[in-house]
């Protein structure tokens, strides 16, 4: 029994000690993918080792561009312009922060990531001048966690790495599975503060509890 438990311990991520997460959530202008139309004015990140919050950043950035927020964004998050503005810092303060925390990490989590967060990093990456491959092998996207759990395509590690797995989810999306955040947590009884989700850090500290349970629902 000892012996089954420790060869778990191997390869299972919830059982081995000190692994940093970086939780990295935009809050954008709008949905589109592309910097010619859209970029984030809010990039919350949050440190983990372990199962412990160590540090978190509220970063709220200034774009040399005349980018508005949309009215759709509008309606689902709190932004107030004036106050943004007095926080903001230039955009390359802000990727300077954000490529510190993301070389930190073992690991980088979000909601969506490949699909919106990730994307919208890799035109960060290219006005700076920067590679964001030597990312890519980090990410851990509770999106496709969750559509493994529930379609029952459970982790296995004898087949796959963590990111071959999730890359494999990701191109089998189908219609119908629902994925959203929200949803997902209050299926699973998640305790949380809802009434204020749509801020970066409120909607990354839902998604650690998430991911604490995806951890053992998909044997990771």
């Amino acid at each position: 029994q000892n012996h089954g438990r420790s060869k778990m311990q191997e390869h299972l991520l919830r059982y081995k000690k000190g692994v940093k997460y970086c939780y990295l959530d935009f809050e954008t202008f709008n949905l589109c993918l592309s910097f010619v139309h859209n970029r984030y004015w809010q990039n919350g990140m949050i440190k983990v080792v372990e199962d412990h919050i160590v540090d978190e950043a509220d970063i709220r950035v200034k774009w040399d561009s005349h980018l508005k927020i949309g009215e759709g964004a509008l309606r689902v998050v709190d932004y107030n312009k004036e106050e943004n503005d007095k926080l903001a810092v230039n955009q390359k303060e802000a990727f300077d922060k954000m490529e510190e925390w993301l070389d930190w990490a073992d690991y980088i989590v979000g909601h969506n990531l490949f699909s919106f967060d990730f994307p919208l990093i890799q035109e960060h990456c290219r006005m700076n001048k920067k590679d964001w491959k030597k990312w890519a092998p980090k990410i851990i996207d509770t999106k496709c966690l969750v559509y493994g759990s529930k379609t029952d395509y459970l982790f296995n590690p004898d087949e796959d790495d963590l990111f071959t797995y999730q890359l494999r989810i990701f191109e089998e999306f189908k219609r119908g599975v629902k994925t959203n955040l929200t949803l997902c947590a209050k299926e699973r009884g998640i305790e949380h503060d809802y009434d204020s989700l749509h801020d970066a850090l409120c909607d990354l500290k839902l998604n650690i509890k998430l991911f604490d349970k995806l951890k053992w629902e998909l044997e990771i």
